[in-house]
This record gives C-alpha cells, sequence and structure tokens, in this order.
C-alpha cells in the first residue's frame, strides 16, 4: 500500500497480502520467462536445423549427358 502523510508530505509503502504468495508469485515469473525462451530456441533449433546435407556430392545418371 502506499501510505502520503499530508502533514509531513512523506510516504511510505507497506507490503500486502502473504509474503509466500509473493515470493511464489516472484519465482513463477522469473521462471516461465526462462523456460518458455529456451522452449522457443529449442523448438526453433529442432525445426530448421533438421535438413540433413549430402556427404558425397552429386550422383548423375550413366546416361546423361
Amino acid at each position: 500500500a502506499f501510505i502520503v502523510d499530508d502533514a509531513t508530505l512523506e510516504w511510505t509503502l507497506e507490503p500486502r497480502g502473504h509474503a509466500s504468495v509473493s515470493a511464489t508469485m516472484y519465482g513463477l515469473l522469473c521462471s516461465l520467462s526462462l523456460i518458455t525462451g529456451v522452449l522457443t530456441v529449442v523448438i526453433f533449433v529442432y525445426s530448421f536445423y533438421s535438413i540433413h546435407h549430402n556427404l558425397y556430392g552429386v550422383q548423375t545418371n550413366s546416361g546423361a549427358s
């Protein structure tokens, strides 16, 4: 809560709610952004880097000119 004292023009912040809920929400918000970032990179790598290159060069038909 944001508390302002009109007589002295001072303000203070007082916490609200349970500390355990706040700590859990903070941990979830930090970890979810990290998890979704890593998941996005993994999906990108596996979807676009799965192209296999020909290791032995181009093989032509025997009758081709």
